[in-house]
């Protein structure tokens, strides 16, 4: 059945968005929504609009922002991107040159501002301005006293070639970028900037400027006398937690999501199998072993000396809770514990190792006190049984098991690495 419309309806649908009203100059006169603007308030910077095409002409009509807040035409151009290019050169001239000029902050000045105007987490403002005034500014070629409106994408990728060039780690380098990014977000929200010119700016994976000779990092095992200068520095509440990878073996990862209800506190052991990923989540299973469900296959025992759960303090038996938790009360992230309480520990005593090195400090502890290795791999979670250069026949290859006969003996050297630091322990009970 046809329906039929009121005469002129297909007249307003194309005119939609012309309001047939009398202009104060010209009564009578059809004023459209880019000549009302006028009366908005000034803005005083002048913006780039996108381009409409004309449908007789089939032209593009180029469109900016005056610095008094209306809307103007630039002429028409064939091409939408000829007419995207002149109005951003037109723009730029006006505000470079016009009353408005001074109404754009400069980066440096916008970032002293811009903790007040976008209120975030602290800590989310403190990083990001850390990154941008230690890797961005120092590379700029106006070191940051350049307008917002004159940043360009080539400045920064200058930038991220001079970070380059000093063989930072990609991971640093995009973090940088990244904090950028969020900055100038904000300023285009607030129209000082029509485009982010730090948006999704990141070093290619195959970059051939990143260094590929810097070699795996180097592990140690920390002398007692070095790790006893670093925990006089840590704070009573988180020595716990420091002193665990040296006394139990444990991944970073690990460390953080054991449970005491995992504890065997007769057998001073403790059974891991979780772990907690680099944003504080946590995962079922280890390494290699996230895959298992059964929650008895994808775990191990290790060591758990008495000491280590004096230092905790508390009283943890018949309690199902996280043994190491954050301030409030949840699972530490990697990098936010190090942030938090490693590094600062480690700038006080002026050492320098990470929670990883005491894990191998716990090894080659317990290997110097006559522990066989097959007994220390169990309690590290490794296998010897893969075969290697000096493990050729098959009875240690296939046949040889971790039995626990010398767990008294590791828990008195890991016992006296905490009490008495470089003296050694009793080894005649072997």
């Amino acid at each position: 059945m046809r329906t039929h419309r009121k005469p002129g309806a297909l007249h307003e649908r194309r005119c939609r968005g012309v309001h047939r009203e009398s202009s104060p100059t010209r009564p009578g006169c059809v004023v459209a929504p880019s000549d009302r603007r006028r009366s908005f308030k000034p803005h005083g910077v002048a913006r780039v609009r996108q381009p409409i095409r004309d449908r007789e002409s089939r032209l593009w009509r180029a469109r900016y922002v005056d610095l008094d807040g209306a809307v103007r035409q630039a002429g028409r151009f064939e091409r939408k991107g000829d007419a995207v290019a002149h109005t951003a050169t037109l723009v730029s001239e006006l505000n470079r040159t016009g009353p408005g000029r001074s109404r754009v902050p400069t980066l440096v000045a916008f970032l002293d501002e811009w903790t007040e105007r976008f209120p975030r987490h602290p800590r989310t403002q403190a990083t990001n301005l850390e990154r941008i005034r230690r890797y961005v500014l120092p590379h700029l070629a106006t070191a940051g006293e350049v307008p917002l409106d004159e940043l360009r994408r080539g400045d920064l990728r200058d930038v991220q070639d001079a970070l380059l060039r000093q063989r930072l780690a990609k991971t640093t380098i995009d973090g940088a970028f990244s904090a950028l990014s969020a900055v100038l977000g904000d300023a285009v929200d607030v129209e000082l900037i029509d485009a982010n010119p730090a948006a999704r700016l990141r070093v290619r994976a195959g970059d051939p400027r990143l260094a590929p000779l810097r070699g795996q990092v180097q592990r140690r095992a920390v002398p007692p006398a070095e790790i006893h200068a670093f925990m006089a520095e840590v704070p009573g509440d988180y020595r716990a937690v420091c002193w665990a990878p040296a006394l139990t073996g444990c991944r970073p990862g690990e460390l953080f999501a054991m449970n005491s209800d995992a504890l065997d506190l007769d057998r001073e052991l403790i059974y891991l199998h979780q772990t907690v990923d680099r944003y504080g989540h946590l995962m079922n299973g280890l390494k290699g072993t996230h895959h298992v469900p059964e929650r008895e296959k994808r775990g191990r025992w290790t060591l758990c000396p008495r000491a280590l759960l004096a230092l905790h303090g508390g009283s943890i038996s018949g309690l199902s809770t996280v043994l190491f938790p954050s301030p409030r009360g949840k699972l530490w992230s990697i990098r936010n514990f190090y942030r938090s309480v490693w590094t600062p520990a480690q700038e006080r005593a002026g050492v320098a190792f990470t929670l990883y090195d005491l894990r191998h400090t716990f090894a080659s502890r317990l290997l110097a006190a006559g522990i066989p290795a097959i007994e220390v791999s169990a309690w590290m979670g490794h296998s010897i049984r893969a075969g290697g250069q000096d493990i050729t026949n098959t009875t240690t290859r296939v046949y040889a098991h971790a039995t626990g006969e010398y767990r008294a003996q590791a828990l008195a050297e890991l016992s006296a690495l905490v009490s008495q630091g470089s003296a050694p322990a009793d080894r005649s009970s072997a």
